[in-house]
């Protein structure tokens, strides 16, 4: 593997409440009994927060208690899991994705909520009244992967330029994934490229969703990313290379595992300062004092052996702008 600058890759251990065993210099004093919560699809990114709010001197077992609810690729379970964080009265809480923040919002919760992993607009997912203003007990870190999803289109096609016929895999279910295929659409046309919808809604409808790309003579393939999608993102690398199709992923741990190419906002980046935003508010910063800031660092990560698998032939301008090379 050749790094070429650091990339914190989104983990996959559970989220756990044990003392971590880590030590960093604490920025400042921080009060006892604190209770930091968390609401997750899934259960990939909690350490990384975790880890940078160790940073900012929360430690579990000292002055902080973590709580997290996840649920476990499964979207409906969301709202009751919701309402259940609440009732155990955090003094902030984390959401980590479009559903998890859209379902502590229709909670009416009044516990400070800071968002990170935002698919969407947060204004449009009427999540807040403005950017600058966020007008209530919300704020965060705003993805940007519908900004970025007419890039990935274009990386594509300097990547494998006889293409004119791309499928966009995305659950419907979510409202991110959906704004990204609508700006994939629009970039489309520019590009000479067909750009094919294609919906899956859980891990078991994807063999079937990639097996109609085929059927459809898609060259390529674009994962509109979801926590679904993610969650089961080895099923996609496993069947798009037995098919041979080129695929442009969101997050560099998709690469790692096997994927052709990814382009997208940094993990780590949007880590620490959904960390930052905690740590404001529990220091007494109002959400609504607190502007949402949109993720601006990106990344790109390509896969060298699926490359040669794939028998692409990609330009050196693309291998130099890599970010991490996956040898």
């Amino acid at each position: 593997m050749v790094r070429r600058r650091p990339i914190l890759f989104a983990g996959l251990a559970a989220f756990s409440c044990a003392p971590l065993a880590i030590s960093w210099p604490v920025r400042a004093q921080v009060r006892k009994g604190l209770r930091i919560g968390a609401l997750v699809i899934g259960s990939w990114p909690i350490p990384q927060v975790v880890q940078e709010l160790v940073k900012l001197g929360y430690v579990e077992g000292e002055n902080t208690t973590f709580v997290a609810r996840s649920a476990k690729g499964e979207d409906e379970r969301l709202p009751a899991l919701a309402i259940e964080l609440v009732a155990l009265k955090p003094d902030v809480i984390l959401a980590v994705s479009t559903p998890p923040a859209m379902a502590l919002k229709e909670s009416g919760a009044s516990i400070p909520i800071v968002f990170c992993q935002l698919g969407g607009d947060p204004v449009n997912l009427g999540l807040v009244e403005s950017i600058s203003r966020p007008g209530g007990n919300i704020t965060g870190i705003a993805g940007n992967y519908v900004d970025v999803a007419a890039k990935r289109l274009q990386l594509l096609k300097e990547i494998v330029p006889y293409i004119v016929r791309v499928a966009v895999l995305l659950n419907p279910l979510s409202a991110g994934a959906v704004a990204i295929t609508r700006e994939i659409e629009k970039a489309s046309h520019a590009l000479a490229i067909d750009a094919i919808p294609i919906e899956f809604k859980r891990g078991e409808d994807l063999p079937q969703a990639i097996e109609k790309a085929t059927e459809l003579r898609a060259q390529a393939l674009i994962i509109a990313a979801d926590v679904v999608s993610i969650t089961n993102r080895k099923t996609i690398i496993e069947l798009s290379l037995q098919k041979k199709l080129p695929t442009m992923y969101n997050q560099p741990i998709e690469v790692i595992d096997g994927g052709l190419i990814s382009y997208g906002p940094d993990a780590k980046v949007q880590w620490s300062r959904a960390a930052y935003y905690l740590d404001q508010i529990l220091r007494g910063r109002k959400p609504a004092d607190l502007p949402i800031e949109q993720a601006t660092s990106l990344t790109m990560a390509i896969n060298r052996k699926t490359a040669e698998a794939l028998r692409l032939s990609i330009p050196p301008a693309i291998w130099a702008r890599a970010d991490e090379v996956i040898e």
